[in-house]
């Protein structure tokens, strides 16, 4: 498909760990669970899949295992681990101008460029490069959150957004690259959904999201939640079956740490 090229934003793209994500029993108890629990502690009826890309859109792919170019890859099989935590459709919604995405990456042994790019369709099934990002970190192994910079140009209301996240193994050739990929659309705030908020508590925000069927927003809640108190068994429980509705509920099991600043720095962005 043919691609339109626009000016790019230079973001330094928010990058971190969540914390706490292994097994809850390496990690002391905390005495109080909070006083109302979060509804989606039970188990989520969502049906993720109900949302689909666009049909003539790029395939999503949210295990790793292809390459940017359809070539064989030199990356080592662990790298192959790499997921993007979206149902699995590869399609998700927000409400959120400024949206939150999740990575699991996998350890690697040495520090490799990453790439994460955001792409707008459009309806003569052209693609608009929106944002684009490239780092370069030796990576611990964990859920990466990257979210878009309050001043950067936003997503818009019905817009149709293509994303991706590559990891470089071979600085030479791109076509290797592994890669996973998702879709995310921006839908406008329901009359029911704002109304909620106005007097929601952040403990409220996952399960309102979940009611009104906006994954990324779920999701990226749910995380700062966990990051916030990583001792919460009650809050591991919730994360455990939101990423279980969409069976990726091992993420979960994840060792995840605090901060990836400290491993990572930008690498010059270009415009192809």
């Amino acid at each position: 498909m043919p691609w339109k090229k626009s000016s790019l934003y230079p973001i330094p793209v928010s990058i971190a760990l969540l914390i706490g994500l292994t097994n809850p029993g390496s990690y002391p108890v905390r005495a109080e669970l909070p006083s109302r629990p979060i509804s989606i502690a039970q188990e989520i009826q969502r049906d993720w899949n109900e949302f689909e890309p666009p049909e003539t859109g790029l395939p999503g792919r949210r295990i790793g295992g292809g390459t940017r170019g359809g070539s064989t890859s030199v990356c080592p099989s662990e790298v192959q681990d790499l997921t993007a935590l979206v149902p699995e459709l590869t399609y998700g919604r927000t409400v959120n101008k400024y949206p939150t995405f999740l990575i699991y990456v996998p350890p690697l042994s040495e520090a490799r460029n990453m790439q994460f790019s955001l792409l707008k369709f459009a309806e003569d099934e052209t693609y608009e490069e929106v944002y684009v990002q490239k780092f370069q970190s030796k990576w611990a192994g964990g859920v990466m959150r990257i979210s878009l910079p309050k001043y950067g140009p936003t997503i818009e209301v019905g817009g149709n957004y293509y994303w991706d996240f590559s990891i470089s193994c071979n600085p030479d050739d791109s076509s290797g690259d592994i890669l996973v990929s998702g879709w995310i659309e921006r839908v406008p705030q329901s009359d029911t959904l704002a109304g909620n908020l106005q007097n929601a508590k952040k403990s409220d925000l996952p399960d309102l999201y979940v009611k009104e069927g906006l994954w990324y927003d779920a999701a990226a809640t749910l995380a700062s939640l966990r990051m916030s108190e990583p001792e919460n068994l009650t809050l591991a429980s919730i994360w455990q079956n939101l990423l279980g509705s969409v069976k990726l509920g091992k993420i979960a099991e994840k060792r995840l740490q605090s901060n990836s600043a400290s491993h990572s720095s930008p690498v010059a962005n270009q415009q192809e």
